[in-house]
């Protein structure tokens, strides 16, 4: 019994750190994003994806698509933060698994090559 339950311990504890990867289950949020690091998704006002990306600082991020016309009036933009201590590379290749599979118009790369 003992084995069984710590076989199940482990094979949830696998699964939240590398199947969720460094996001983890749950939805996107919609509301303010925070100072942190994380994926974020803009998808136009009749739903159509249109731009992923990931940011060390969602919050600052955000505010910069704003500014530069990225996001347009009617847009909505949702986004995850990163789980404390993912790194860099698991975000990225996570967006660039977002990008291949929701196939976002405005992304001009494939992602995950940050600011040079």
């Amino acid at each position: 019994m003992r084995k069984m339950a710590l076989g199940w311990l482990f094979g949830l504890l696998f699964t939240t750190l590398c199947i969720a990867g460094p996001y983890g289950p749950g939805a996107y949020s919609k509301g303010d994003p925070p100072a942190k690091p994380g994926i974020y998704h803009i998808k136009d006002k009749k739903g159509n994806s249109k731009y992923i990306g990931d940011s060390g600082d969602l919050k600052r991020r955000i505010k910069e698509h704003k500014k530069s016309g990225k996001i347009a009036p009617g847009d909505t933009v949702s986004h995850k933060t990163a789980k404390p201590g993912s790194s860099v590379n698991d975000r990225r290749s996570t967006e660039q698994a977002k990008i291949k599979k929701h196939k976002p118009y405005t992304n001009k790369s494939k992602g995950g090559e940050g600011r040079k």
